[in-house]
């Protein structure tokens, strides 16, 4: 994975053992190159800079060098792109640039530039992440003030939600990412889920690379709004109805990487290096009979919640003096959540988990509308022809159902 600045604290799998202190960059290194967007040329100098400073832009180009802190309140609401304001001054585009920061640990940064938007390079973070490689990363002697997510935060907008929760191991002292990206099921890029832990050597190889992308649908809409009139199909990749024009894919789930990428930069401006776990997803059902995902434990556990609404359309004539909700509807809840966690191994191997059989079905007790149930799916065995899980239904700390599912491994295309 190339050096890292700090190559003897590394475990093999990539953690961050051993990173507890601050860390700047050794000495200033200089980029240049036209805006994503604006396609205005522009020049940037990477500071090493003091502890506590945290990441901080400059414009250089002002009468007065403008500071502008990466923090949230500083945010100014642009489309498709994240953007920071101080007064008049802008800095548009910083996500590409914070996310190297966040993925090899940097916690005191001036970004000096000149011009509104910091240079594209591929579209990926990948020049930056070479740029401060090449500057060296230095401990400082300062703790890190990491910041632990403490409970379950939702946030939505529209139709996309983010939910942030604690680490599962009171010790973890990285970020893990879940990320449910569904442009449907027709059409180049489709449904693309990555689960990865936001390691140095981790992000430098799975997520730096991952470049910005947008459908041929939509280029039309940017270009009439006057962004990215110098972009080529090399510059950008552009998603025709037959996949990349013009260019080729870096990884065959390039789109989730790269919205991971952005995730990762954005989430630097809280001013602090996070832990815990985020997932981000659609805010619609996930299937019919889950509300929502509340966890994924890469591909060995799964939990989602159903809210039973009175509302419910098979509460109309079954028990309509007592209604109780199906034992095969909670099966199914069930089955459905085995089916998310299983999509975790499959992903990008062209296959679909298709419900085979199920066996130890046990129910405990009725379920009602104004129950909440939790559903819990545990891997037991996958292989490449199927998998076998337990799963389990709950309402607070009671069992209601409990089953072993077996599902068969089919090609997701239709023959």
């Amino acid at each position: 994975d190339g050096e890292n600045g700090r190559g003897d604290s590394r475990d093999r799998d990539g953690g961050c053992e051993g990173l507890k202190s601050q860390q700047t960059i050794c000495k200033p290194v200089k980029l240049s190159g036209r805006g994503l967007f604006t396609g205005v040329d522009a020049s940037v100098c990477l500071r090493p800079a003091a502890p506590y400073s945290g990441i901080t832009f400059v414009r250089v180009d002002q009468r007065e060098p403008i500071r502008v802190a990466a923090r949230v309140e500083n945010v100014s609401k642009r489309s498709r792109r994240t953007a920071l304001r101080n007064g008049t001054v802008t800095i548009e585009t910083v996500e590409h640039c914070l996310s190297a920061c966040a993925g090899l640990g940097i916690d005191n940064l001036d970004i000096e530039l000149t011009g509104d938007e910091l240079p594209a390079g591929d579209g990926s973070s990948m020049p930056y992440v070479d740029k401060l490689r090449e500057a060296g990363l230095c401990e400082q002697d300062a703790d890190r003030d990491d910041f632990a997510i403490p409970s379950v935060i939702r946030v939505t907008d529209g139709d996309s939600e983010i939910v942030a929760l604690p680490p599962l191991d009171p010790t973890q002292d990285y970020l893990e990412v879940f990320y449910d990206l569904d442009y449907g099921d027709t059409g180049p890029i489709g449904h693309q889920i990555l689960s990865i832990k936001i390691t140095p050597d981790r992000f430098v190889r799975d997520i730096a690379p991952a470049r910005t992308f947008v459908l041929q649908t939509e280029v039309d809409r940017l270009l009439s709004s006057g962004l990215g009139k110098h972009l080529s199909y090399a510059d950008v990749i552009v998603f025709g109805p037959d996949g990349p024009i013009e260019n080729d894919l870096r990884f065959p789930n390039e789109c989730v990487r790269h919205k991971i990428l952005d995730l990762v930069g954005d989430l630097m401006l809280v001013g602090r290096y996070l832990t815990g776990r985020i997932h981000a997803l659609p805010h619609r059902y996930p299937f019919l009979m889950i509300d929502r995902i509340l966890e994924v434990e890469g591909t060995q556990r799964a939990v989602g919640i159903k809210n039973v609404s009175i509302n419910e359309p098979y509460f109309q004539g079954h028990y309509p003096d007592q209604p109780i909700m199906p034992g095969v509807l909670i099966i199914e809840a069930m089955a459905q959540i085995g089916g998310i966690l299983l999509s975790q191994e499959l992903e990008h191997k062209g296959k679909i988990a298709v419900l085979l059989s199920l066996d130890k079905v046990k129910f405990r007790r009725s379920v009602v509308p104004g129950d909440q149930l939790i559903l819990t799916a545990e891997t037991i065995r996958v292989t490449p022809r199927g998998g076998q899980l337990k799963c389990f239904a709950a309402v607070a700390n009671d069992l209601v159902a409990e089953a072993t599912v077996k599902f068969a491994m089919t090609d997701a295309d239709p023959v």
